[in-house]
């Protein structure tokens, strides 16, 4: 009897001393992932559409803060900076366009925003608690915010078959329509891969104590 119990708290002890190997290991995955989840909101700093002049570099632009900005106040045609251009030559040559980069980039920024947040709480409780609850919620939340930068992409580059470059450039061939929105969207999906690995990790690192 004293044998059974001893080989039972053998192969306990041994589950729980690889299960804290594998969980410590999934730490640098989650830092990584963290840091990649701040990069992406900070990237809405960055260009989401402008005009292109191989001649003097860029010539207007909209920061996917002045997008989401002018989304969730309704101003796309408003002067002020916090806009940037997008009222001309932006809202007034691409209204529709302009609308939908505005929905899309708002669905983005706050599917990033709660990414990053997820992150922050499921890495604190990994280091304090060793347990881990939002991994499949962070996953999805990764996936998304990934797909939404992407469309976002799609949206700004299309603006080419609006009226802005064969209007308001004049149809000059040194202009073009240009997004910067594909750094935050390749980042993002660098940061869905990172999470959906985690989720999958984790799933059979909870396989060990069984």
């Amino acid at each position: 009897m004293a044998n059974k119990k001893t080989r039972e708290e053998n192969i306990r002890k041994d589950k729980e001393r690889r299960f804290m190997i594998a969980n410590k290991a999934l730490f640098p995955l989650e830092t990584v992932a963290a840091a990649i989840s701040i990069l992406v909101v900070l990237a809405f700093f960055l260009n989401w559409a402008y005009v292109h002049n191989t001649d003097v570099g860029v010539e207007v632009k909209i920061s996917g803060f002045n997008t989401l900005i002018a989304a969730l106040t309704g101003k796309y045609s408003s002067a002020e900076n916090f806009v940037g251009d997008m009222a001309m030559p932006f809202y007034y040559y691409a209204e529709t366009y302009c609308e939908t980069l505005g929905i899309y980039t708002v669905i983005a920024f706050f599917a990033a925003v709660a990414q990053l947040i997820f992150s922050a709480i499921n890495l604190a409780f990994a280091l304090i608690y060793k347990k881990r609850f939002l991994n499949y919620p962070l996953a999805a939340l990764s996936v998304l915010t990934a797909v939404m930068i992407t469309v976002c992409f799609i949206v700004a580059l299309s603006m080419k078959n609006a009226d802005i470059l064969s209007v308001y450039c004049g149809g000059n061939v040194k202009c073009s329509i240009r997004s910067l929105a594909v750094i935050p969207a390749i980042l993002a999906l660098s940061s869905g891969v990172l999470s959906v690995v985690q989720a999958v990790r984790i799933r059979k690192i909870k396989k060990i104590l069984k």
